[in-house]
């Protein structure tokens, strides 16, 4: 029986673009309160978060590798389950 995993060399969390915008938009929605809701508009928050999301299908497309807790610039190899054909 064939191998069922194949190995991927995983990038850094902390360098991942899909990781980097969700703790931006993380980061927006904690600071989402009324303040930020009052110097954006109230229709801001609508159009924000269909922007992110978005922007994560767009990334999540282009991003093949795995992530790891891992030091920025190292990779480590990952086993990932193979794909039926």
């Amino acid at each position: 029986m064939a191998d069922e995993t194949v190995s991927y060399r995983a990038k850094s969390i902390f360098t991942s673009k899909t990781e980097i915008i969700n703790a931006i938009t993380a980061i927006v929605a904690l600071l989402g309160s009324t303040q930020l809701q009052a110097m954006l508009g109230p229709g801001a928050f609508f159009y924000m978060t269909i922007g992110v999301s978005v922007l994560n299908m767009v990334l999540r497309l282009l991003t093949v590798r795995p992530v790891a807790f891992i030091a920025p610039g190292d990779s480590k190899p990952v086993p990932v389950a193979k794909l039926p054909a």
